[in-house]
């Protein structure tokens, strides 16, 4: 499993590759704060607008699950009420499906 830090490597990586014509280096903390922008902006926008669509990647979205009725673990006689909120979804796009399922 891959976790933040892989993900700031790979970035640092791309990035550098990118730039080293221009002699460009692009360091960890530099790396970091691209990222963690990327997916602060993500957040932002999936909350702001309700969808966010990258185009072969997937779409964001936050979606509204309907109040329900529940029972309580410790006690499945109690019947409670599970309020409505939102939660984030996630539907990858073509291109990721195709990547990932090689």
């Amino acid at each position: 499993m891959a976790n933040k830090t892989d993900l700031v490597k790979a970035v640092q990586g791309l990035v550098e590759e990118a730039l080293s014509e221009k002699e460009i280096s692009v360091n960890k903390k530099e790396a970091t704060a691209i990222v963690d922008a990327v997916l602060d902006s993500i957040v932002d926008l999936t909350n702001e607008q309700d969808k966010l669509q990258i185009v072969g990647f997937g779409n964001f979205e936050a979606r509204t699950r309907k109040a329900r009725k529940g029972h309580n673990p410790q006690d499945p006689t109690v019947e409670i009420e599970i309020p409505e909120k939102r939660v984030p979804a996630f539907k990858p796009g073509k291109t990721f499906k195709e990547t990932v399922s090689l």
